[in-house]
């Protein structure tokens, strides 16, 4: 136990005690808070919990983890151990455990570039920046996909590029794009087809330059003679044949 609390420092722990909102319950904020703080036997239950989460992930030995092996615990691939057997027996605390790995290695990143971190309130920040404006997981994730539907500005991801054998990180960042919309007037769109098939089924034109097919900037020939209903035109969708009876 000595050595676990060793690894879990009790700031943390009182920092994140002072975090939760007691203002639901009936009893006093303050005096809960206290409580809380002075009572061990809820301080060594929480060391013991993130302990035996931190040895399914990382096992017993006290040695650091290698690229690859961050890696592969990014993806889920934690190797077997009997810890693992027990996280993974509770499926939501192991996507939690995960998605604090993840968090903590999108923090080691951050800590690379932009320097270390002061205190705990910045911590708390950076976790809470995470939390609301980064997908932080894999581009095969399902939620990956829900976090692009939910336009959450960042997503972050890992790869591995067995050529080069390097390890790449992906950021994408939501951002405007700006899109030109023009209107075609409706009788020049009729204008062209008519003139398309008197080119080709009266004057029988089949030559590859022919006028109906000259690029005009303004009226979009190009596109809209290739709109036009086969066999004169070629669309780039055309439905299901349909029977149309006679009769």
């Amino acid at each position: 136990m000595r050595e676990m609390k060793q690894m879990f420092p009790t700031e943390w722990y009182e920092f994140v005690l002072t975090q939760l909102d007691f203002h639901h319950l009936s009893e006093k904020p303050s005096a809960l808070l206290e409580e809380g703080i002075r009572d061990s036997s809820l301080r060594d239950l929480y060391i013991q919990g993130l302990t035996s989460i931190y040895y399914a992930f990382f096992g017993m030995e006290n040695s650091s983890p290698s690229s690859a092996w961050l890696f592969r615990a990014y993806l889920g691939g934690i190797p077997w151990s009997i810890s693992l057997d027990w996280l993974t027996g509770n499926p939501e605390l192991f996507q939690l455990a995960l998605k604090a790995f993840r968090y903590t290695f999108k923090l080691m990143v951050d800590k690379a570039s932009l320097g270390p971190v002061e205190d705990f309130k910045e911590l708390l920040n950076y976790l809470d920046e995470y939390d609301n404006d980064w997908y932080i997981g894999l581009v095969s994730d399902s939620e990956w996909q829900q976090a692009v539907l939910q336009e959450k500005p960042y997503l972050f991801s890992l790869g591995h590029d067995p050529n080069m054998g390097v390890y790449t990180g992906r950021v994408l960042t939501l951002q405007e794009q700006l899109v030109q919309i023009g209107k075609l007037n409706a009788e020049a769109v009729r204008g062209q087809w008519a003139n398309l098939s008197w080119e080709l089924l009266y004057a029988t034109n089949d030559d590859e330059e022919r006028y109906s097919i000259q690029a005009h900037p303004v009226l979009l020939r190009n596109l809209t003679v290739q709109a036009a209903d086969p066999p004169l035109g070629y669309p780039i969708y055309s439905s299901v044949p349909l029977h149309v009876p006679l009769y």
